[in-house]
């Protein structure tokens, strides 16, 4: 990233003149510079149209946050089989909490949501920044990073207000490796589903017992885009 903030502030004619591209003082640039800060989301926009480059390829193993927050996160172009396992969480049961509130993801399953916390902190090489709190009968995990709540806004469109039928199933799944296509599949099931068996009878007279497997939502396009997932 520091590579490509240089040959940014080249292009736009210095430093005085990206600051004013970017809207901000040259001494935040140096600090960007000297590395005392993580790189923040406006700016690594800007600067991958700027240089017609791919925003994710540019933050691979990079530390990002958002502009209003210290709260930072490393990145990874490639994206592991655990963040599509946080990802459905987040869809199907969490909450993006608008633009000033943190990611809440509600069950009743507290062990499963201890499990989470320490995939999040893992997978995004973070620490500290995930509490647990009574949700009436369920429990709540809030990751209290907004870096991480701009990276799965930008990264997979999950709006920032309430999602409830505007989910979907981000693209990028359908082409990854089948073991992160059943970890988002499973976490569906897991937040919102059910197993069950029902007979089935055969003009034969012969009974079988077959599995089901059902879970909801409220998005009928999510629903509808996960059948295709396998």
């Amino acid at each position: 990233m520091k590579e490509n903030l240089l040959k940014f502030i080249n292009r736009t004619g210095g430093i005085k003149c990206a600051s004013k591209f970017l809207n901000t003082s040259p001494n935040n640039i140096y600090r960007w510079l000297r590395g005392e800060r993580a790189y923040p989301y406006s700016l690594c926009i800007e600067i991958a149209k700027k240089m017609n480059m791919n925003i994710w390829k540019m933050l691979n193993n990079e530390q990002i946050k958002s502009m209003t927050s210290n709260n930072y996160c490393r990145i990874r172009q490639r994206i592991s089989e655990e963040e599509f396992n946080i990802l459905a969480w987040i869809l199907a049961d969490g909450n993006m909490g608008g633009k000033n509130n943190d990611i809440t993801i509600s069950q009743q399953n507290r062990k499963a949501l201890e499990k989470l916390a320490i995939l999040i902190e893992n997978n995004f090489q973070t620490n500290n920044i995930t509490h647990f709190n009574r949700d009436r009968s369920n429990w709540k995990l809030d990751i209290a990073n907004r870096g991480i709540k701009y990276y799965f806004n930008l990264r997979y469109n999950i709006p920032l207000d309430r999602k409830c039928n505007k989910i979907r199933v981000p693209l990028k799944l359908y082409n990854s490796s089948k073991n992160a296509k059943l970890a988002f599949l499973a976490v569906s099931i897991e937040a919102d589903g059910t197993f069950s068996f029902y007979r089935r009878i055969k003009k034969s007279g012969k009974m079988y017992i077959v599995p089901r497997v059902t879970f909801a939502s409220n998005s009928l396009e999510f629903l509808k885009r996960c059948t295709n997932i396998t």
